[in-house]
Formats: structure tokens, C-alpha cells, sequence
């Protein structure tokens, strides 16, 4: 049987397409046991599966909205947690990645060599092939290594308070005679040490870290697109029939 894409189903998949993979955010509604507070997702920033078609990821939230999607009781205008977490957005093409997963004979959406051919599939609908002889031949750059490959962050780890001196750590050991206040002046002085440590050690150079892994990413699917795109110069029309059109319109 043949499989055909809606123009609207292929412009929907091309804005994803050119966005890059879809990925998890990095927080997501609490609950009781967070006390209200939104919860780091559990595999923030590691590409959402669910989104094309694929099993939800492990995360609890998750979980629970695929329960929901795929449930009789499933109104996508309704206004839930969900939709306030993005999930109405990231998996609104959800139905139609599958069916282009199911043409290609992708049993499980999981691995991003799946997402690649589904990529390259849709970008290929409807898109008349030119002749050898016209298409204008050139070697892409090379792309530069994707920083999220294989969901890893490529931070630098999480810090271990209290072990070495960090830059900006300035290292107080108040004296202890023993006593119940000569202690409580040290716990707050270990607090305070292995706070810096923490902020120093492991918050900074994970945050800078972060911004040099999104730089990266921008700037490879921003090439990546590029590469991709189709089209020719157009052609130049004769500036006599642009003199005569406009001829009298134009007043002083």
C-alpha cells in the first residue's frame, strides 16, 4: 500500500526537521514528595523518543503523559500540567512520525540512526530530483561532533566539596576547644567552605560547560541546514518591463 504525506503533515514534520531532535527539558511539574517545586527531569536534555513516535523515557512525568496521550480521556485542547511542561508542543507531530516510522519498517524509535532515516525520508517527499548534469556539485564541510551524542552531557562531573582549595575558596578552620559553641562556630565554617567549594568546583564550570555544548549544537544544526537546502539563483527579468510597469504610478 502506498504512503503518502499531507503537504500541512510535512510542513509540521519539516518545523521539527530544521529544529533539530526533539529533547527533554530539564525540569518538569513537581509533586508532593518536591513539595510544589518543579523536579530535574531525569533525562534532561537527552532526545525525547516520545516525541516521534517512540517509547516515553524512564522519567516519571513522562510516563505519565504517554498514559494520557494514548488514553480514551485525551483532549489536546484541555489545559493540564502537561501542557504547561511542553509536552503538547514537543509531541504534537507524535502520530505522524509513526506513521513514517511504521512506512519505513522501524518497529522502535530509539536510536538516533532511526531519527536519521526518518529525517532524511521526510525531507525527501515531494522533492523533485534535478538532472546530474544541473545540480551544482560541491563537498559539505564536515559536520562537528554533536555534544549531546549518546545523551552525555560532556560536563566536567559533579565536585567533591572539601577536598582541594578551588579558585575563589578562601579556606577557614576555626580552632575547637570542645565546647558546644566552639562546635557550631566549625559546623558553620565547613558549611560555608564546602558551599564555595560547590559553587566554584561544580556549579561554574558546569554551567560554562552547558554553554559552550549549546553554542556547539546551534551552530552544527545551523550548518547542517544549510547543507541540506535546495535552490538555484533565480532569474533576472528585464528592467524595461520594470520601468514601463511602474511608469506613472510613482508620483513626487
Amino acid at each position: 500500500m502506498s504512503f503518502t504525506l499531507s503537504e500541512s503533515e510535512r510542513n509540521a514534520l519539516m518545523e521539527q526537521v530544521y529544529g533539530g531532535y526533539v529533547r527533554n527539558p530539564a525540569t518538569v511539574s513537581g509533586n508532593k514528595a518536591t513539595q510544589g517545586q518543579r523536579a530535574p527531569h531525569r533525562n534532561a536534555g537527552q532526545i525525547d523518543y516520545g516525541a516521534y513516535g517512540g517509547s516515553a523515557s524512564d522519567d516519571f512525568m513522562d510516563q505519565k503523559y504517554e498514559s494520557y496521550r494514548t488514553s480514551k480521556y485525551y483532549d489536546p485542547d484541555r489545559k493540564t500540567t502537561f501542557k504547561r511542561d511542553g509536552y503538547g508542543e514537543r509531541w504534537r507531530n507524535r502520530e505522524t512520525w509513526q506513521k513514517v516510522a511504521d512506512h519505513l519498517g522501524i518497529d522502535e524509535v530509539d536510536s538516533e540512526a532511526d531519527l536519521r532515516q526518518m529525517y532524511d525520508y521526510v525531507q525527501g517527499v515531494g522533492v523533485k530530483k534535478e538532472e546530474a548534469d544541473e545540480k551544482f556539485k560541491y563537498d559539505p564541510t564536515p559536520l562537528s561532533e554533536d555534544p549531546y551524542a549518546g545523551g552525555k552531557d560532556d560536563g566536567p562531573g559533579t565536585g567533591r566539596p572539601g577536598t582541594n582549595n578551588v579558585p575563589g575558596s578562601i579556606r577557614y578552620n576555626p580552632p575547637s576547644d570542645g565546647s558546644e559553641l566552639g562546635r557550631a562556630i566549625a559546623s558553620v565554617a565547613d558549611y560555608g567552605n564546602r558551599g564555595t567549594d560547590d559553587y566554584f568546583g561544580r556549579f561554574l564550570p558546569e554551567m560554562g560547560q552547558r554553554n559552550v555544548n549549546e553554542a556547539k549544537a546551534t551552530g552544527r544544526s545551523l550548518m547542517s541546514n544549510i547543507q541540506r537546502f535546495q535552490g538555484k539563483v533565480p532569474e533576472l527579468g528585464d528592467p524595461k518591463d520594470l520601468f514601463e510597469f511602474y511608469l506613472g504610478k510613482i508620483k513626487d
